[in-house]
């Protein structure tokens, strides 16, 4: 069989098992279509939002204009009307930056070529009847993360009438999905990400009022520490590593810092009654070594892991490979 014939079939196996697991749906319009080598096309991912496919290119075989075409017709075939391809590549270096923009270009003249309009600036997706604005000059990170779907719809039906601290809110896409239900505060150092999210709440009707606090997460879990202040609720999220921002942030690595982030979140959280999401998307930290750790700084403050999340049907990864790690922690 053709290189080409087999690129186009295991295209189709793989949105056969998204429509398969329900996506899209009249609830949700956004998600992992092509999860690289678990979906047999290694070093590529896609990403649908709305009629829109963001394909994430990670190796240099996916530059091949006639290859990734292969791919965009089945796109094409299943609804994404719009295409932006996103060279993403590990090992790029700054001697290579000057081929990236031409290898992006040339990507962007066959999308051309194959039809697909170009991408707007900013439109609007739906995640489980939410509405959340994408914008396309984000690069790799348009303004929801899909792998927290499952998560984000969980904790919006279990949590009710609390006070909720959002860390490293960056657009509040939990923020969009509490703030119905519960009191949040959604906390991060950038002042764009969190207009995003106010911008996230008008969409879908939320009364923004005083929901959003421009502070570095350290200093202000510090600061609660000193108040003696507690909330119901905690989600920390945070990035792997922060260049930090002089005079408003500090720097940090969560190979280095993750363990102090969760003991300043469980020492704001209510001892009675109080619960920790936490997660991260470390890819040097195993799901062993994440749960060993958040078992170990739970129990010295009397907490338990009470939940683990798996990887949704649109991220077809072996436990053990998944990258997105996430728990639930409760009061003992």
């Amino acid at each position: 069989m053709r290189r080409l014939d087999i690129i186009r079939d295991r295209t189709l196996a793989a949105v056969a098992r998204r429509v398969d697991a329900g996506l899209p749906s009249e609830q949700t319009n956004c998600y992992r279509l092509i999860h690289d080598r678990w979906d047999g096309l290694p070093g590529l991912m896609v990403d649908r939002f709305a009629n829109v496919a963001i394909l994430r290119i990670r190796t240099q075989g996916w530059r091949d204009a006639e290859a990734l075409l292969a791919v965009c017709e089945v796109l094409q075939e299943s609804g994404c009307t719009l295409a932006l391809a996103v060279i993403d590549a590990p090992d790029r270096s700054a001697g290579r930056a000057h081929t990236d923009r031409g290898d992006q270009e040339a990507l962007r003249e066959a999308l051309d070529a194959r039809g697909f309009g170009p991408v707007p600036d900013r439109w609007d997706v739906m995640e489980n009847g939410r509405t959340i604005e994408i914008r396309a000059d984000e690069g790799l990170s348009p303004g929801l993360f899909v792998d927290m779907r499952d998560q984000r719809r969980e904790l919006a039906e279990r949590w009710h009438n609390r006070r909720v601290l959002n860390l490293f809110a960056y657009t509040c896409g939990f923020g969009v999905f509490l703030a119905p239900e519960n009191d949040v505060l959604n906390v991060d150092v950038s002042q764009k990400y969190l207009d995003w999210g106010r911008r996230n709440y008008e969409l879908n009707g939320i009364e923004a009022g005083r929901s959003f606090l421009t502070e570095d997460a350290f200093a202000w879990l510090a600061r609660l520490g000193r108040r003696d202040e507690t909330w119901d609720a905690i989600i920390l999220d945070p990035p792997a590593f922060s260049r930090g921002r002089r005079g408003r942030s500090r720097r940090f690595s969560l190979r280095s810092d993750f363990a102090e982030l969760i003991d300043l979140s469980l020492g704001a959280l209510c001892p009675e009654h109080g619960e920790l999401f936490v997660s991260t998307n470390l890819a040097g930290m195993s799901i062993n070594d994440f749960e060993s750790l958040v078992d170990e700084r739970t129990r010295l403050k009397g907490f338990r892991l009470a939940k683990k999340w798996k990887a949704a049907p649109d991220f077809p990864t072996p436990p053990v490979e998944y990258h997105l790690k996430s728990a639930l922690v409760c009061a003992d």
